[in-house]
């Protein structure tokens, strides 16, 4: 029973890692067309009246990735919380959890090794 546990919790924190990093990769190429839209404008020598709902549409695009990230984040502390209350140990999750905050080190991938 522990063994399925473990392998249940190894398999959703798979999931989750994976999705927490496709979340930051949208992000990260929205703010890159962020970027680019003014650019590509002013390299155009459009007015800037052009484009105006495309950047607003981007920016809006934005909100919401950023929104969605945040549940992650949530998703993310609540089965840290369901992981602590099986009694499932946590082991090191690589070098992202040297940079999380000590009170959210504990947001890693479980396992059965001490």
């Amino acid at each position: 029973m522990l063994n399925d546990r473990l392998a249940a919790a190894q398999d959703l924190a798979a999931h989750l890692f994976a999705l927490e990093e496709a979340i930051d990769e949208a992000v990260a190429r929205a703010g890159a067309l962020t970027t680019a839209l003014p650019a590509a404008r002013s390299r155009a020598r459009l007015a800037a009246c052009v484009g105006q709902d495309a950047f607003a549409e981007v920016a809006q695009a934005v909100t919401v990735l950023v929104q969605a990230r945040q549940h992650v984040v949530q998703a993310h502390e609540h089965l840290a919380d369901a992981r602590d209350q099986l009694g499932l140990k946590v082991t090191a999750g690589g070098s992202l959890t040297k940079l999380l905050p000590k009170a959210r080190r504990g947001l890693t991938v479980v396992s059965d090794a001490a």
